[in-house]
């Protein structure tokens, strides 16, 4: 709990003090009273809310205003509330008024649940800000950020919480590369030196050729004279081409007796 206080001294055109005036508070632009204490803290359970407070012999009066953190059935308002007092008096002043006026100040405890809020008029307690100190002094392998090293024996872990060194990543790239996508239709893959790409062939890539149909096949393995394998998937069978020519160290040219779909393996030894 706690309250802010307020306090200011009436007097007339001539500076002479006003006693026994009346002053009344309310919420700003409004005729809603306000919820005041004469304490600034309660002494018991049963304190009264007022909005009306006298002047004393000298003109002075006080009050304080809640604020948020007013517990219970008392009466606080946000740090942003405005207030308009009155006064009147039937000796020696007019009545008068003074509206949007701030008792509050304008410095706000900070808000940890509030992430849109830019406005540098906060208040952090030295606990909090040691503690923010101590955070941004942690490293990546601090328990506070949740992030580990990775394992590279370790393949059974599946959290994404691992760094890995940028050597590592080029190395993952670099075996990436060998597995390629040549148009839509073929697939390179390596492994103890050879070199081996799936092709299919669809009946409408076929041409008619000599009596027979044919197909050029770019395999971009820059050899002479490579293994082929020709699957008909019509039947799942492997099938004896017409003929296989070699044009070059990257493209071989089949001959077959009908066009319907094929797959087509090139394998060659790099090693």
């Amino acid at each position: 709990m706690s309250r802010k206080k307020f306090w200011a001294f009436l007097k007339n055109e001539m500076g002479s003090p006003i006693p026994s005036a009346s002053i009344n508070v309310y919420l700003n632009g409004t005729s809603t009273e306000a919820q005041l204490y004469s304490t600034p803290v309660s002494a018991n359970g049963d304190e009264i809310n007022q909005s009306t407070f006298t002047t004393d012999t000298s003109g002075f009066f006080e009050f304080y205003v809640g604020d948020v953190y007013e517990s219970g059935n008392k009466i606080g308002y946000d740090p942003d509330q405005l207030f308009k007092i009155e006064w009147e008096s039937t000796d020696g002043i007019k009545f008068g008024s003074i509206d949007n006026l701030q008792l509050f100040y304008q410095l706000f405890l900070a808000d940890p649940t509030d992430s849109e809020d830019t406005v540098k008029n906060k208040l952090v307690s030295n606990d909090d800000s040691f503690e923010w100190s101590t955070h941004v002094e942690q490293t990546w392998f601090h328990e506070v950020h949740q992030i580990e090293k990775i394992d590279v024996e370790d393949s059974i872990s599946s959290t994404y919480n691992k760094l890995v060194s940028n050597a590592l990543m080029r190395d993952i790239k670099t075996e990436l590369d060998i597995i390629t996508i040549s148009g839509a239709d073929a697939i390179t893959i390596e492994t103890s030196g050879a070199l081996g790409r799936d092709f299919f062939v669809p009946a409408a890539n076929w041409v008619a050729d000599s009596g027979y149909y044919s197909y050029t096949v770019t395999h971009s393995l820059n050899l002479r004279y490579p293994i082929v394998n020709v699957w008909c998937t019509i039947q799942n069978c492997l099938i004896q081409p017409v003929e296989i020519v070699d044009v070059d160290e990257n493209n071989i040219k089949i001959y077959t007796y009908d066009k319907n779909d094929k797959y087509i393996m090139v394998v060659g030894n790099i090693g």
